[in-house]
């Protein structure tokens, strides 16, 4: 939890700090009230105009405040207690001002500076969020010649430094640690090339025939390419090259597009080339030899045709066709996917080798046409594809008192899968689940269609509503069975105070985002068609379970924020 340093931030959870210039609009507020018999039990009229929790829970959050732009300030994270009033502790967090770093990388041949994209993250102590902030170039004195890149950065943290130079011939990624106490210029890092990387050599080939055009690249454990990238030339062949910063990894290869029918893996057994660097010596290169993904046929023109359970053409469907690769080098593990989405006709052309292979169909998210997955024999000609309808999930939303709700927001979010069986499709790119969102009616009523399995239910009212963003359920979808739920928004906990500068002058537009700190469901984390060969694959974190309220500060610098009462 942050300290007293510099500009802060000061919280009040009972009082809108003696002033109601930043308190919210009362306009059509459904929760209206003027006084406490209003509200009924464990609830209290708040200045004559909303009613909240009487009671503040004991409970730990966390508070992402973004300041804007234009005050140079950065996005800071704290601790807060929401019943620390009753213990007569006065809540502050402090927004510190940010360290400048400037840094440049150079080649080793001639130290003129590299362009590439510079990163630097650090763990925050928000569950499922961290610090991540992107450098931007600076120049000389002059204004002309390009010098470095910046950082703006919390002071007090260490931070994982990635450059990506722009171009392959600039060497592989660099990564780095930095412990940043205060602002300086200059750090210079050199960034090691010719003899002071690794090249990793090797063949693709299918049954002995050359794979031409596949890119290939080292990715560790996380998902980040640690090497040059290649494309594999005439013969299969490709070399790239590793620095001595990130020394284990992957081989990974794929297609430059997903609607080439090429094999696509990884070498199973990881690359490890530190034993390679030594001391005053040049590394020597690594062979990997020939690696055959498995001797596939000719592909054949498959049409998948995909149609509703009315007959009717689904439009704009999302379609993946995957093969497994019969490799004779078991530490090759290969696969063939095409995919693509379905015309006018609900078709899609594709070629592929035939054989048995899986399908996968994801319509689009207003469809009422169902997720359809399944084993198929891939030959040239047409493939039917019918897909049931979709379940529908629809209820009514009201409020604390009964009172309907209407253009209240509602969304689904799949709940977190096992892990994949025998028959779904593997790989890095899973099939994208796409969110479901919808508004309630004039009568507070919903309804979506969905696929089956576990989905959360979340429900946003309207910000004039004054009710919280509320986790209203967990349902279990089943096929061809409707599901009705009942959603009642309760009364929220209010959190109000104030943003300030180090000088005591109001910051305007302030983003107050309070998150929870656990218990609170993640949504799965799947990712829809990506382009093939990318040179990193980062996976973006979401915070989108956790967000609990949120609010912008005024003019004067006041915020609310309404949070959802703690759940069993």
């Amino acid at each position: 939890m942050c300290t007293a340093r510099m500009a802060s931030l000061a919280v009040g959870l009972v009082a809108c700090l003696g002033a109601t210039a930043g308190c919210v609009d009362t306009d059509e507020v459904a929760s209206r009230c003027t006084s406490d018999a209003e509200c009924g039990p464990g609830l209290r009229c708040y200045q004559t105009r909303i009613c909240i929790a009487a009671h503040l829970p004991d409970e730990t959050v966390s508070v992402r405040l973004t300041p804007p732009k234009a005050t140079g300030k950065l996005i800071e994270h704290f601790d807060l207690d929401l019943d620390a009033q009753k213990r007569s502790e006065p809540v502050a967090l402090m927004l510190t001002e940010p360290a400048v770093v400037h840094l440049t990388y150079s080649a080793s041949f001639n130290l003129t500076p590299v362009q590439g994209k510079l990163v630097a993250t650090a763990h925050s102590d928000v569950k499922g969020n961290q610090l991540r902030y992107e450098a931007t170039r600076y120049f000389g004195k002059d204004g002309k010649a390009f010098s470095g890149y910046e950082l703006r950065v919390q002071p007090g943290k260490t931070y994982d430094l990635v450059f990506d130079p722009d171009a392959d011939v600039d060497g592989p990624p660099h990564y780095s640690k930095i412990t940043v106490k205060a602002s300086f210029d200059h750090g210079a890092i050199t960034l090691p090339q010719g003899d002071g990387l690794v090249e990793v050599r090797g063949k693709l080939v299918a049954g002995h025939a050359p794979l031409v055009g596949l890119r290939t690249q080292l990715v560790n454990a996380a998902g980040q390419t640690i090497s040059t990238s290649a494309l594999t030339d005439k013969n299969g062949a490709f070399a790239i090259q590793v620095g001595p910063s990130a020394v284990a990894g992957h081989l990974t290869f794929a297609p430059t597009s997903s609607a080439l029918a090429l094999p696509q893996g990884r070498l199973e057994e990881p690359v490890d080339v530190a034993s390679r660097f030594k001391a005053d010596a040049k590394p020597k290169p690594l062979q990997l030899g020939e690696l055959d993904t498995g001797k596939l046929p000719d592909a054949a023109t498959v049409t998948v045709e995909v149609r509703n359970d009315v007959g009717e053409p689904e439009i704009g469907a999302l379609v993946r066709v995957q093969r497994q690769a019969d490799s004779k080098n078991k530490q090759v593990a290969a696969y063939v996917e095409v995919q693509g989405y379905t015309d006018h006709q609900g078709r899609l052309a594709m070629n592929m080798p035939p054989g048995p292979a899986l399908l996968s169909v994801l319509p689009t998210s207003g469809s009422h046409a169902a997720r359809w997955s399944g084993k198929v024999e891939v030959a040239a000609g047409l493939l039917p594809v019918g897909c049931t309808r979709r379940s529908l999930v629809k209820g009514t939303v009201v409020d604390f008192a009964g009172r309907k709700l209407h253009t209240a927001k509602v969304w689904l979010r799949r709940v977190a899968q096992p892990t994949e069986s025998a028959s779904e499709l593997s790989g890095s790119a899973s099939l994208g689940e796409v969110p479901l969102e919808t508004v309630t009616n004039a009568q507070g009523v919903f309804e979506l269609p969905v696929d089956a399995g576990g989905w959360w239910l979340w429900v946003h009212p309207r910000p004039v509503d004054l009710l919280p963003r509320w986790l209203a359920a967990k349902v279990e979808v089943t096929p061809g069975s409707d599901t009705v739920v009942p959603v009642s928004v309760p009364a929220p906990v209010l959190v109000v105070g104030k943003v300030v500068t180090a000088a005591g002058s109001p910051v305007a537009n302030a983003a107050v985002e309070i998150l929870a700190r656990n218990a609170t469901p993640q949504p799965a984390m799947t990712r829809g068609p990506q382009s093939k060969g990318a040179r990193s694959a980062g996976t973006a974190v979401t915070v989108d379970s956790l967000l609990l309220g949120s609010a912008l500060s005024d003019a004067t610098g006041l915020f609310e924020v309404l949070l959802a009462p703690p759940q069993p």
